[in-house]
């Protein structure tokens, strides 16, 4: 890592970590990154070389899919380091590693346990980490207009226009059985706690905030890094709601503590969920590999398509469970309902981005300040690695 890099990322740290700590379930607060690495190598229908031809987005033949697969691995196997925070919205990269498309392309896939937004993009400056995971989040567009190079390359989940239990807003039971919350009004001057500053989950409680004719500002923001602790600070009282995911919210359920009481795919249909990064030295260095890599990502996200979204492919679901049971924190999960409802958002098989809903993220993130110099989004979504796929691949129909 070059001095220079050294002194950018140790800049855009110390500007930005305050407002755009982005943790995950159980995530720790602050220290150095540290990650630790899982373990497992996976597989990705392999590409062929060259650029991505302008007529990508266009539908391929039939054959194409097949054809990708006909393609040589490379050899030897490339390293390649993906952060991990073990969420469903992460199913592409698990569906590709345990069916073994990142192998089938030549790439040996390691996950790294790394929780905290400004720890993985250091992480991907330095290029010590391939790839990231992160939703729209103030920190990204603060890279991108220093022209870092850690670009967005895919989605992850998206929350869907149809109702999904996955996520949501959940308020402590006692409000809810008093009569005290009985719409958004009702949360005026209530403490709310979110798993992280800066990021989507701003946007969704200031629009369920405006549902009550309310804004961002009308209520007390509190940032609890771990879901787990979430929930007891619901136990607690410390907090009057909390934005969760699953299997917290049948946690919380089940202890008579708060319940799923806004799902955000009522309120916030169609926001990318969670997103995968790229760092700029793997991007510049093993750019075949990272287009093999997006092949077998979209093979995956496809797999999940079917299994849970059209339902073309129910019998798919039971082995996308069992990647998600290994890779999350629903190992010892039986329950097959909860994981389904926790599988509940969508995904692109075609991978289209969404630069409005960045556009919208951003916007609000100026508004509060913690973006400071706007970008054209088109300075951080990369769409050639989709485009690349998608010659091999055929537009999913």
């Amino acid at each position: 890592m070059s001095g220079e890099l050294r002194a950018l990322v140790a800049c855009l740290l110390l500007a930005l970590v305050v407002a755009t700590s982005c943790a995950a379930p159980g995530a720790p607060g602050g220290g150095q990154p540290q990650p630790q690495a899982q373990g497992g190598t996976s597989s990705a229908a392999p590409a062929a070389p060259g650029a991505p031809p302008d007529s990508a987005r266009q539908a391929a033949p039939a054959g194409v899919a097949s054809a990708a697969g006909a393609l040589p691995p490379l050899s030897p196997p490339v390293p390649v380091r993906v952060a991990t925070v073990g969420l469903v919205g992460e199913a592409g990269v698990f569906i590709a590693l345990g069916k073994g498309y990142f192998k089938e392309a030549g790439l040996d896939v390691q996950l790294v346990d790394v929780r905290l937004a400004p720890d993985q993009v250091a992480l991907l400056l330095s290029g010590d980490l391939d790839y990231g995971q992160s939703p729209p989040a103030a920190l990204l567009y603060n890279v991108a207009a220093r022209n870092a190079g850690v670009r967005v390359v895919a989605n992850g989940s998206i929350i869907p226009h149809s109702t999904s239990l996955s996520s949501g807003f959940a308020i402590r039971n006692e409000l809810l059985d008093s009569g005290a919350v009985r719409s958004p009004s009702d949360l005026k001057g209530r403490t709310i706690a979110l798993p992280a500053a800066a990021n989507t989950t701003e946007v969704y409680v200031d629009r369920l905030m405006a549902q009550g004719g309310l804004t961002y500002d009308d209520v007390n923001i509190t940032i609890v890094p771990g879901f787990p602790d979430m929930v007891g600070a619901l136990k607690n009282g410390a907090v009057d709601g909390a934005v969760l995911v699953e299997p917290f919210f049948t946690v919380a359920e089940a202890q008579g503590v708060a319940r799923l009481t806004y799902p955000i795919s009522q309120v916030y249909p169609g926001a990318s969920a969670y997103a995968l990064l790229v760092g700029p030295r793997f991007a510049q260095e093993q750019r075949e590999a990272a287009n093999r890599f997006m092949v077998a990502y979209i093979r995956g996200q496809r797999d999940f398509y079917r299994a849970f979204v059209d339902k073309s492919d129910v019998a798919g679901q039971e082995p996308i469970l069992g990647f998600l049971r290994e890779y999350t924190p629903f190992k010892d999960v039986k329950d097959t309902p909860m994981l389904l409802r926790a599988a509940g958002n969508t995904v692109d098989p075609n991978n289209d981005l969404l630069p409005e809903v960045w556009r919208e993220a951003q916007d609000f993130f100026v508004k509060r300040g913690s973006v400071p110099t706007p970008v054209d989004v088109n300075q951080l979504l990369d769409p050639s690695y989709t485009d690349y796929a998608l010659s091999r691949l055929g537009r999913f129909q």
